[in-house]
């Protein structure tokens, strides 16, 4: 089957039962066994064309004759499929994106053949002088469109971080290599950088690297047999803020997929008791997986709700990792579908984010140590989750911390991508005072 039905067909399936972009992906590539450059070509198109929607919508509407909410589906995604061609991808010459659309619109959109010929025609002849919405006019719709990030958001960044917000949209609008966390439990990072030139060191996490390279996940060593796995440098310097150490005991209340689990027990020496935990059995199976391959044997795992604590972990607890769910939006650059969650989506997650570090807290012995932390950039779920349980708890208190070029006074840090260059994250060390 020709590389853009398969992506044709994707995108509609994406649309129509709202399914995970990456696990689509897997199934055409697995489906089909692509390889080479039209693995390259599917992945290129698919994923960026849904990074891209917010723009190309707004181009659609610019040049159609139609108002874009009577527009079909297939209409819409066709013509999708050819802006994103003409506009972002120069290898491929503008009339081999009209035609091959046009030729998918026969069969799939043939009534409108001619008028998806007639747009694409129109942006080709007009690429260079495209024109977005006036920044001074609209700030917000300008962010919106041209980073292609809904306008809920670009409000919400605006709003809580006015000196960060455009160039935080800028550093997540760019694919980022993969990080990974080298496993000192079967090797040491200097060794790893020596094995394969595809790998340089991270410059904050003394156990990260990056893949420089298009190489596929599949194809690097390193990850099948354990010596490292995936994790942003953000969450490596988690669980290094968290400072496990041997023979303590150590609860992860919300653990999947496990990095910081892991993490844990490799900083302690697979000498500890570590319990960990999450709310869906199902994707225990895969922390356990994981486990096993990278030779981590100090890890106890099963399925609990962390907003309950556990009567036998109550003030037992040394250190606690308390990675709460959240809206995601520090890694739409990695995950291009959080972009499009609604907003009412997130709408009191943080009064489940307090309920489960009110809960976590109780396992906390005095003196011990309990990082709040979230893979999202919005203070309602940040700051003010972490400041209203300090405030409530007399108990606890927050503290400083520092690591290599990483520090806080206030005892909360939020990793700024385009200050870090990591996934957006924030993190709090907590403790329960003596």
């Amino acid at each position: 089957m020709n590389i853009r039905e398969l992506v044709y067909k994707s995108l509609i399936l994406t649309e129509k039962e709202k399914k995970f972009s990456n696990i689509e992906l897997n199934n055409k590539v697995n489906s089909y066994s692509l390889t080479g450059v039209d693995k390259a070509l599917f992945t290129s198109l698919y994923y960026g064309i849904i990074e891209r929607a917010v723009t190309l919508d707004y181009f659609i509407g610019i040049y159609s004759s139609k108002p874009f909410s009577r527009l079909d589906l297939p209409v819409i995604v066709l013509l999708r499929m050819g802006i994103y061609q003409i506009i972002y991808m120069d290898k491929i010459p503008d009339s081999a994106a009209v035609n091959e659309t046009v030729r998918l619109s026969s069969r799939y959109a043939s009534r409108a053949k001619g008028y998806i010929n007639g747009i694409l025609r129109k942006i080709s002849d007009n690429k260079e002088h495209l024109e977005y919405p006036d920044k001074k006019k609209n700030e917000i719709r300008w962010l919106s469109v041209f980073y292609s990030v809904p306008e809920w958001i670009c409000r919400l960044w605006k709003k809580d971080y006015p000196d960060h917000a455009e160039k935080m949209i800028a550093e997540l609008s760019v694919k980022r290599q993969i990080t990974f966390r080298v496993n000192t439990l079967k090797t040491t990072r200097d060794k790893l950088l020596d094995s394969y030139d595809c790998l340089t060191p991270c410059r904050f996490s003394p156990f990260g690297v990056r893949l420089n390279s298009a190489l596929p996940l599949s194809e690097f060593s390193p990850l099948t047999d354990g010596s490292c796995f995936v994790q942003d440098e953000a969450s490596q310097l988690a669980a290094i803020i968290c400072d496990p150490r041997e023979k303590q005991i150590i609860v992860d209340v919300c653990c999947a997929p496990g990095g910081k689990t892991f993490s844990a027990a490799m900083l302690s020496g697979d000498n500890a008791e570590i319990v960990s935990c999450d709310l869906h059995e199902n994707k225990l199976s895969l922390v356990r997986k994981e486990a096993e391959i990278l030779g981590v044997k100090s890890v106890k795992v099963f399925a609990h709700d962390a907003s309950i604590p556990i009567a036998d972990f109550i003030g037992k607890a040394d250190r606690v990792i308390c990675d709460v769910p959240c809206s995601g939006l520090g890694v739409i650059s990695r995950k291009s579908d959080l972009r499009y969650k609604p907003e009412e989506s997130i709408v009191g997650i943080d009064d489940t984010q307090y309920a489960i570090l009110t809960a976590s807290s109780a396992y906390l012995k005095k003196g011990g140590i309990l990082v709040y932390s979230t893979c999202t950039l919005r203070k309602a779920e940040n700051e003010d989750v972490v400041q209203k349980f300090v405030d409530n708890n007399p108990d606890f208190s927050l503290l400083p911390f520092s690591f290599r070029e990483i520090s806080s006074d206030s005892g909360m840090l939020t990793f700024f991508p385009d200050i870090y260059h990591t996934d957006g994250f924030f993190v709090a060390k907590i403790t329960r005072n003596n």
